[in-house]
C-alpha cells in the first residue's frame, strides 16, 4: 500500500526552521479543523535561506481526493492562512507505474 494511500502528505519548504513550524501547525489544524478521513503527514525541508518562496505542496492518492471532498477545502484554507506560500496539490494514482 502506498503512503498516499494512508494519508495526506504534506511537503513543507520555507527559509527559516521557526516559519516551517508554523505553517506545519497551521496545516495541521486546518486539517484537524475540516475532520478529514486521512491523516495529515507532514514533512518539512529547508528552502534557499535567501529567498523567501515558501511552497506547501499535498498529494494524496486519487480514490482519497474522490471520496473525501474536504482534501480540497484543505489547501483552500491553508492558502488563506498562508498568503505568502504557494500551495499545490498533487493527486496521484502511483499504481498505473507499478
Amino acid at each position: 500500500m502506498l503512503e498516499s494511500e494512508t494519508s495526506i502528505q504534506c511537503d513543507i519548504v520555507a527559509p527559516s526552521e521557526t516559519l516551517r513550524r508554523e505553517l506545519a501547525q497551521i496545516a495541521q489544524i486546518c486539517a484537524v479543523d475540516l475532520k478529514l478521513a486521512l491523516p495529515l503527514k507532514i514533512h518539512e525541508a529547508a528552502g534557499d535561506p535567501t529567498s523567501f518562496e515558501t511552497t506547501i505542496h499535498l498529494s494524496v492518492h486519487v480514490e482519497s481526493a474522490i471520496a473525501d471532498d474536504a482534501i480540497w477545502n484543505l489547501a483552500c484554507r491553508i492558502a488563506c492562512f498562508c498568503p505568502q506560500a504557494r500551495i499545490t496539490t498533487h493527486i496521484e494514482n502511483a499504481r498505473q507505474y507499478a
